[in-house]
Order: C-alpha cells, then sequence, then structure tokens
C-alpha cells in the first residue's frame, strides 16, 4: 500500500501555522503556505471556461484569459464598455511624456444620450453638427445671409446686414428710404443721408481732430431741453474740452466729466466761496457713490502734500472725516498714514487690518482707565483670531494670568520663579523639594532617599543590607535576607518561619541517588499495536531514531543528514486540522 500524506486541512483560510509548513481550504479549495512570516495564498482551483468564471478564489483557464479578457496591448470589446462617474478616457500624448488629452462625462445627465459618428471624415473647415436625436455628420460652418428690405415704410425697423450686391462698393447697406445707409470698406465711409439716432450706445473716434457738424453751423443744439446728462468730451485722461464765453446754469447744476482739470495743471491759486459756505463733494442721497480728491500722478521720488486747515500757527483747527453727527461713518485711506502728534481713537472698537504691527514704544498698556484696579482688569488681555480663540487673559478671582494654550520655550530656555530656574527641558530645578507626580517615566539615575516601597508596588518594604552568601526570601510582610552558610549546607525550610541552613548528615530524609541514563530501545517485531520512536545510536549503522518493525525493513532517522528512510512505509501521516 503506497504512503498516503495528508495536509492540515479546515474549511477556513489558516491562521496558525508555522515557517514552511501546507494547509488546505476545503470549502474554498485554496492551498496556503507559511512563509515565515505569515500564511500565503500559493494556489486555487481552476476553472474549465470562461463562462465559469465567476469566483475570486478560482484561476481562469487560458481560454477563459484570451476569450473573455482583454489583453494589454490591442484586443477587441465585443460589447459596451462603461466607465464609473468621473472617470475619464485618456489618450497619452505620443512624444514619450505623461500628459493627455480627455473626454469626461459631466457630473449631471437629465438622460442617456448616445452619438453616432460620421461614417467618413468631412471636408476642410466643416465642423461636426447634430442632427438633434444624436445623429453627427459634417457640415459648413454658419454664415450670414444677405437680407434686403423692400418696404419703403420709414415708420419701420430695419436691421443692418453684410451685403455684397445691393450697391457697388458697399458692404454694408439697407435700402428701406429713397436715402440708403451704406458702409464703404474702402474709404471707411458710413454715410446717412438722414438722421442719425444712437441708444444706448457711443460714437467714438480715433482721429486726433474730429468734427461734429460742420464749421459753418450757425447753431448747434446738444441734447433738448429736458436732457438732464449732457456731455462733451471723454472718460480718457489728457482730454481738452474749450469753452469760449460765459458759462450759465440758470436753475440747474454744473457737472463735468469723471476727470477734470480746473483752469489749469501749474501752481494755481483759487479762492471759491465765502466763509459760511458749505461744499458738497460727491453728494448722493439715494445711494452709494465715491469722490477722489488726488493731487496728480506720483512718480518714483514725487512727495504730494495736502494742507486741510488754516496756515496759523495758533488756535485749534478741526476736521470732520466722514459725517461729524454719525458715529457709525467709515472713513478710508487708501495709503500710509503718519501722525506727527498723538492719536486718539474715541470708539468702542478699533480694528487694525494690517499684517504687522510695529510699535517704537516698549511698553503696552491695556485696561487704561481712569481708575484702574484689580476688577476693571478682569477678562483684560490679548485674543489670536484662530478656528478657536487663543487668549492670555487675566483672571482676578483666581489672581491669574490664564492662557488658553500650550507654551513652548526655545531650546535652551527654562522656566524660572524669583530668577530662580524651576524648569527646563530636561531637568527640575534644585529649588523644587517636593512634588505631587503620581506617574513618572523610566528613572535612570538617581538615588531613592524616602521611604521603603511596598511589596504591591515592587519593592521590599524594608530596608536591607547585603549579606555575602545570604538568600533573599519574605517575611509576611517584607522581603529579609539569611545570614551565609557554611560550604555544603543546604537551605531548608521552617514553615512559615524564616529558612536556615542545615547540615546534609543532619537531615531526617532518605538518601538521593544519581538519575538513570536513558538507554536504547528497540522494538521488537509485531503485527499490532502502536509503536513510539525512540533515540538510539547502536541499533543501525546510522545513528539517530530507529524502529525495528521487521528483521529487514527498519524506519530510521539520521540527525546527520536530517534523512528519515524507509524502505517500505504502509502508514498515513495526517497534518490534522486547524
Amino acid at each position: 500500500m503506497a504512503a498516503l500524506i495528508k495536509l492540515k486541512r479546515g474549511t477556513s483560510d489558516p491562521s496558525s501555522l508555522v515557517a514552511g509548513e501546507p494547509a488546505f481550504n476545503t470549502s474554498a479549495n485554496k492551498l496556503f503556505v507559511h512563509n515565515g512570516t505569515t500564511e500565503k495564498w500559493v494556489g486555487a482551483e481552476i476553472e474549465a471556461s470562461p463562462g465559469d468564471w465567476t469566483s475570486a478564489t478560482k484561476l481562469p483557464t487560458q481560454s477563459a484569459v484570451n476569450t473573455t479578457f482583454m489583453p494589454k496591448a490591442g484586443g477587441t470589446f465585443s460589447g459596451d464598455v462603461s466607465f464609473s462617474g468621473g472617470s475619464d478616457i485618456r489618450f497619452i500624448e505620443t512624444g514619450g511624456g505623461t500628459d493627455y488629452v480627455a473626454f469626461q462625462a459631466p457630473a449631471s445627465i437629465a438622460a442617456s444620450v448616445t452619438w453616432t459618428l460620421p461614417s467618413a471624415d468631412g471636408g476642410s473647415g466643416q465642423v461636426l453638427s447634430t442632427n438633434g436625436t444624436g445623429t453627427l455628420s459634417w457640415a459648413d460652418a454658419s454664415s450670414a445671409t444677405t437680407v434686403t428690405t423692400t418696404s419703403d415704410n420709414t415708420a419701420t425697423t430695419r436691421y443692418l446686414v453684410f451685403s455684397t450686391s445691393a450697391q457697388s462698393g458697399a458692404t454694408l447697406y439697407v435700402d428701406d428710404t429713397t436715402g440708403p445707409l451704406s458702409y464703404n470698406p474702402s474709404t471707411a465711409l458710413l454715410t446717412n443721408s438722414g438722421n442719425l439716432a444712437v441708444n444706448g450706445g457711443d460714437i467714438t473716434t480715433t482721429d486726433t481732430s474730429a468734427n461734429i457738424f460742420t464749421s459753418n453751423a450757425a447753431s448747434v443744439y446738444i441734447g433738448t431741453i429736458d436732457a438732464t446728462d449732457i456731455r462733451v468730451g471723454k472718460n480718457d485722461a489728457g482730454t481738452e474740452i474749450r469753452l469760449y464765453g460765459t458759462i450759465s446754469t440758470p436753475g440747474g447744476t454744473l457737472e463735468g466729466p469723471t476727470t477734470q482739470n480746473v483752469y489749469d495743471t501749474v501752481s494755481t491759486t483759487v479762492n471759491a466761496f465765502g466763509a459760511a459756505t458749505t461744499l458738497n463733494i460727491g453728494l448722493d442721497a439715494t445711494g452709494d457713490s465715491t469722490t477722489n480728491i488726488v493731487t496728480g500722478n506720483l512718480g518714483s521720488l514725487n512727495t504730494k502734500t495736502v494742507n486741510i486747515g488754516t496756515g496759523a500757527t495758533d488756535g485749534t483747527v478741526t476736521v470732520n472725516l466722514g459725517s461729524s453727527g454719525a458715529t457709525s461713518s467709515t472713513v478710508a485711506v487708501g495709503g500710509n498714514l503718519t501722525v506727527s502728534g498723538g492719536l486718539v481713537v474715541n470708539g468702542t472698537t478699533t480694528t487694525i487690518n494690517s499684517t504687522t504691527l510695529t510699535v517704537d514704544d516698549k511698553n503696552i498698556e491695556l485696561g487704561s482707565v481712569g481708575s484702574p484696579t484689580d476688577t476693571t482688569a478682569d477678562g483684560g488681555g490679548i485674543t489670536l483670531k484662530g478656528s478657536t480663540d487663543k487668549t492670555i487673559i487675566w483672571d482676578n478671582a483666581n489672581d491669574n494670568w490664564t492662557s488658553s494654550e500650550h507654551w513652548n520655550l526655545a531650546s535652551g530656555k527654562v522656566f524660572k520663579i524669583n530668577n530662580t530656574e524651576v524648569l527646563s527641558g530636561t531637568t527640575l530645578g534644585s529649588g523644587v523639594t517636593s512634588s505631587s507626580l503620581t506617574t513618572v517615566g523610566t528613572i535612570a539615575t538617581g538615588v531613592w532617599a524616602a521611604t521603603d516601597v511596598a511589596l504591591a508596588h515592587g519593592g521590599t518594604n524594608a530596608s536591607l543590607s547585603a549579606v555575602n552568601g545570604g538568600i533573599v526570601y519574605s517575611t509576611a510582610s517584607a522581603m529579609a535576607i539569611t545570614a551565609a552558610g557554611t560550604s555544603g549546607q543546604v537551605l531548608t525550610s521552617a514553615g512559615a518561619a524564616s529558612p536556615t541552613w542545615t547540615n546534609q548528615s543532619s537531615l531526617a530524609v532518605g538518601s538521593a541517588t544519581t538519575a538513570t541514563t536513558a538507554t536504547n530501545v528497540v522494538a521488537t517485531e509485531q503485527t499490532t499495536g502502536t509503536m513510539y520512536l525512540v533515540g538510539v545510536a547502536s541499533a543501525s549503522s546510522s545513528t539517530g531514531i530507529l524502529v525495528d518493525a521487521t528483521a529487514t525493513t527498519p524506519l530510521s532517522y539520521n540527525v546527520a543528514t536530517g534523512v528519515l528512510a524507509a524502505a517500505q512505509v504502509d502508514a498515513t501521516i495526517d497534518g490534522g486540522t486547524y
């Protein structure tokens, strides 16, 4: 009968193998072996055909791979291919780089749609066009068509279109009246024989000298008597508008363009209005507005100075910025603000939005009220805004500063109390003579000078002195050390009393004998019963384990070569279950 070797087996994956030991999961047909670190799955069932390959614990045949799966290079899909949401179809650049172009579906689609591509390439300049049901085709790009109006009804609105045939030399043409509107691209001249109305747009020119109306016009009217906004000139810098004669605004308002020079740009003195005058600049009572008072463009080395107030050295000059009667007014300074004297801010909140605040004074006072006390200081301090407030606050009830965050000293710095070091990064100060510590880490050095440590906490509960040759033992409440015995004595127990050294000759027990050395065991031939292997050294020429179950076919193990040999084996080797 041939030998039957069974692996260790179970109905789940093994978890308790040793290095080199195999095992088998009988429910999933999976083979495992321990690699010295953990159990590794090394084999599984092979399925016969692609249609059956549905389990992650089975291996496909070559037929399944060639028929069902797409090879890494080449291959053809026989059905639809879907990509999960957010995935792309990517085309890597052909030059060897890693950049790509990709197609991706939008985040939300009202309904599925399929586009069917044309069967052939289109012509040069054509674009893809859809018929609205998913079929794409090549089509010429749309171009404007000629529209010709035939009606001579001047009350009907007509729209301008490009044309190449309505009139010789004109590409923009409307023949809606007997005097047409036309544009000649060769002369860049737009001609209209009637009135020109511009609604919602501008009439502009880039010519350095442009005339509206001819120079022989006797009267020029701009706007109507009911017009509320009549403007002359443009908004660009450097515009010069010359008005000859008297500017009269009976019952109206004199307004200028958004940028305007009064009199001249050279040094000028302007005296305006009387002593009790209110000058409103940028007056708009119905909405937001911005009014700028500037000194001109600044060069890299220019300094501009604006003086507001009188030239007198005595007296008081009060300049109100913003509404003098409204506490919610906001005054913004776009550049740097230098205050030569003291700066007094009267308000409940002062907000500084600068990145870095620099103060020359060495001392910053907080809570500087008329009669400061610890009570008025309570709750005062510094707050740094973050996800949560980071604060240093005076707590009057506990008579201390309170920090909401950790403190981190730089390397080499220490904590001091009354100029005495109490704590550094590695050492408690010499002035620290008592503590309420309940837990410490590893104590590498030092001398224990406190009370004895109790047995329950790993101590001796006694002050011991070493005895050369003594034995440490336990009493009912502490550890103790015996006296030293003499050579040849043995330690004997006295029950609950202390152990003692005793001469062997005075012992009242039997004598001990030398343990018998194990001898070789050779099993005689037998046909029934279980035989156990024992170590022998002489039953055969090979030193090791021998079972002489028959006269001629022993089972032996050679420890020198690590070989288990048998001329004939009729046995079962069972790995068992896990």
